[in-house]
């Protein structure tokens, strides 16, 4: 299976592109937004939005990567992190991932972590979730320019997907706001 080109480092499509990529990826049949209450649906924009600027793929291992360059990369509060995190929806989602699995997945990936901390804190900037708006039309690898991301190429072989975890916690079915 072919990666998708938001997670090569010199991808040309849009953000708005790139979203809509991440979310055709995953397909309807692992959209969770039906489950997931309202109130996060904003966060869960933000959470894509995350995925496809860091190049983070939608595996446990992806997730937790995307959770650093979150803390490390961008100006979400820890508030706001915190209020998603203790949410019951969120809750529910690390239940189903399984807590022992989530943690062999730290564990295993301990070097592309402290990567990505080492990459987040050597970025011109961080990025500020209110940019997102006014970002949706600028290509991507502009977008990694600006902040000063460096990522790796995705494997050659994508390889079998059954371990994304399909938006536990990140679709949503409708589009993000157009930028005015």
């Amino acid at each position: 299976m072919k990666a998708p080109s938001y997670l090569d480092p010199a991808c040309r499509l849009t953000l708005r592109q790139a979203i809509a990529e991440l979310r055709e990826f995953e397909g309807v049949e692992n959209d969770a937004a039906a489950q997931v209450a309202a109130e996060l649906s904003n966060d869960l924009d933000v959470h894509d939005v995350i995925h496809v600027i860091f190049g983070c793929e939608t595996n446990v291992a992806g997730e937790v990567l995307a959770h650093g360059w979150t803390i490390f990369g961008t100006r979400v509060s820890m508030h706001d992190l915190h209020r998603v995190n203790m949410h019951a929806d969120h809750r529910q989602a690390l239940r189903q991932i399984g807590h022992l699995r989530l943690l062999r997945t730290w564990v295993l990936n301990l070097p592309l972590i402290l990567k990505t901390i080492y990459r987040a804190r050597r970025m011109k900037r961080l990025l500020d979730p209110a940019e997102f708006p006014s970002l949706m039309d600028w290509p991507l690898v502009e977008i990694r320019s600006s902040l000063g991301v460096q990522l790796d190429r995705p494997p050659s072989d994508f390889g079998d997907r059954r371990d994304s975890l399909g938006a536990a916690v990140r679709h949503v079915r409708r589009p993000l706001k157009q930028s005015s």
